[in-house]
């Protein structure tokens, strides 16, 4: 019995995106979207493909994924995201590995090859990356605040074609989703409970770029890649500062609470006063 693909995708003012992703997914049995209340033409664009759009306020990554999965009715979930392309060698794979997949394999880690500035990344982009991106629709569920993952159950394999990821064509692109990651990823950091370390502020972006740049040899990479070595050290730099800044104003708000429980600071005492007899 032939396999139904459902390909999945959640946008959010992507109108510079979303056609390309698009037409490189007709070969799925169904598109279904689910859109974060676009400002531009994302959803428009988005219907000339599909009637399966659906927009609901964002309340973040896992939550739009998993009503995906409700609106779906495909037997696999290819998952992707809108500055991503689906080339035909890994479509053609897609529709091979599906249909002859033992039931044991309710999942394929598919390769992510990226493209930063406009320029192929063979060093410290997404090229060694491998995800959960292909999986059985009743086999997986997603959790996570920022970098969602999917809770598979059941064994897994890999495809050896990769999905082909437009990464920040500019700096302004870079720089919108800078602001917009580090912050839901500060909120990630609070709510797992994570203390505040200042050293880490400083060491995380000089570590960072040292890795990508030294480490991954993202020297090879030419200007762009230097680029990209010295915006990830930022990018922790802020996320840093803006989790500090929140374990702040948290501090701030115990200690007012604790102060209007007792605003003269006296010490009070529950003791039961002895009545004579």
């Amino acid at each position: 019995m032939t396999q139904r693909i459902s390909a999945n995708l959640i946008t959010l003012n992507e109108e510079r995106n979303i056609a390309r992703c698009l037409e490189s997914l007709t070969w799925a049995d169904e598109i279904v979207i689910v859109d974060g209340g676009s400002q531009d033409r994302t959803v428009e664009i988005a219907r000339r493909f599909t009637n399966k759009v659906f927009v609901y306020p964002f309340d973040g990554f896992a939550s739009q994924r998993n009503r995906l999965l409700e609106h779906s009715t495909g037997d696999w979930i290819l998952s992707m995201d809108a500055d991503e392309v689906v080339p035909e060698e890994l479509a053609h794979e897609i529709l091979w590995r599906t249909n002859v997949a033992p039931p044991s394999c309710t999942g394929f880690w598919v390769p992510i090859e990226s493209r930063i500035f406009g320029r192929r990344f063979r060093h410290c982009g997404t090229q060694a990356e491998r995800k959960m991106r292909l999986f059985r629709r009743l086999a997986g569920r997603w959790q996570g605040l920022v970098h969602e993952t999917v809770k598979l159950r059941g064994g897994t394999r890999q495809l050896c074609n990769a999905i082909e990821h437009h990464s920040t064509p500019d700096l302004d692109t870079y720089l919108r989703k800078l602001i917009r990651y580090s912050s839901l990823e500060a909120e990630r950091m609070m709510a797992a409970g994570k203390r505040p370390n200042f050293w880490r502020a400083w060491l995380l972006p000089v570590w960072t770029f040292a890795k990508l740049y030294f480490g991954k040899l993202g020297m090879l990479d030419g200007p762009e890649g230097l680029w990209f070595c010295l915006l990830s050290g930022l990018e922790k730099w802020i996320t840093y500062q803006k989790f500090l800044e929140n374990c702040h104003v948290v501090a701030h708000k115990v200690n007012a609470d604790d102060f209007g429980a007792n605003p003269n600071g006296e010490e009070h005492r529950d003791e039961q006063i002895p009545v004579a007899a």
